[in-house]
């Protein structure tokens, strides 16, 4: 998922403020969709919302006779979760780092969930899981204006120079 922010900052401006501005920015629109957009990603009819491949059917029979027995979460019809490794695996350990001009979330799941997966039939579970509709990818950066305008106004004390003397 790739979000591109462009902020133009007024000369006044100092490039560490602008740094720290942007860092700030980041970490806090990858939070919010940690929080908010990523959980979604595990609800039933996320197919059409986030345009997740479409499953085959041998898969899907299979997915529906397991439910019955109790072997399969959700009664079988949440696209991304089967077992629900990947959805506790996903939901536990994660961390944002954030740069002046992107963030990274690091998010360890199961072996099989990969950005580039081993076998190009199987769905790209990686893709699926950082999808972002565009009203998402909107809210993001809405967000992140906001609390970069919130850093931007509020007052900062003077930087500190030592002098050698």
């Amino acid at each position: 998922m790739a979000i591109a922010l462009q902020i133009e900052f007024s000369e006044d401006v100092t490039v560490r403020d602008m740094r720290r501005i942007g860092r700030a920015m980041h970490q806090a629109m990858g939070e919010r969709w940690l929080r908010n957009y990523l959980p979604l990603h595990f609800r039933q009819q996320t197919r059409r919302r986030y345009g997740f491949q479409k499953r085959k059917s041998k898969y899907l029979k299979n997915k529906q006779r397991l439910a019955k027995t109790g072997e399969v979460e959700d009664s079988g019809r949440t696209l991304l979760v089967h077992s629900g490794d990947l959805r506790r695996a996903m939901s536990r350990r994660f961390f944002v780092r954030a740069f002046p001009s992107r963030a990274t979330i690091n998010m360890p799941g199961p072996s099989y969930a990969r950005m580039r997966p081993r076998d190009p039939r199987k769905p790209n579970l990686g893709f699926e899981i950082t999808a972002v509709t565009p009203a998402e990818h909107a809210d993001l950066i809405k967000h992140g204006l906001r609390v970069g305008t919130k850093l931007l106004n509020e007052p900062r004390p003077p930087r500190r120079r030592r002098f050698k003397g």
